[in-house]
């Protein structure tokens, strides 16, 4: 028996198929990879049952240049395959923040407002 994992990867409009995304799905640890999909956004992932049971929970991340998105699902029994999970994407464009900027930028924020309430507080 197979598990069947299946759907379509979409821009941010939930319409507009996209071709070429990397599809990574993990059922159980296990990840098996689709390297692009379909010219109407569509890929397909098989896995065996021991791998993949019925109310295993897979994730789905499809990433496409700048843009990715991911989705997680419950892989449930089928009358046409023994268990399946259809999970669409939709993916838009991902902006990364450096670790290091975004703390020294917080850091120096929270102190501001901290000096600044002091000075208040002095004030009164």
């Amino acid at each position: 028996d197979i598990a069947l994992i299946t759907g379509k990867v979409t821009l941010e409009d939930h319409v507009t198929p996209v071709q070429g995304a990397s599809v990574d799905v993990e059922c159980n640890g296990i990840v098996k990879n689709y390297p692009s999909t379909l010219s109407d956004g569509t890929y397909a992932v098989v896995y065996t049952e021991e791998d993949c049971d019925d109310e295993s929970l897979v994730t789905v991340t499809a990433t496409k240049d700048s843009m990715a998105g991911t989705n997680t699902g419950i892989v449930q029994n089928d009358d046409n395959f023994e268990t399946l999970a259809i999970l669409d994407i939709n993916i838009a464009v991902i902006n990364v923040a450096i670790p290091e900027f975004t703390s020294v930028t917080a850091l120096v924020a929270l102190l501001g407002v901290s000096a600044f309430m002091v000075y208040r507080r002095n004030q009164e």
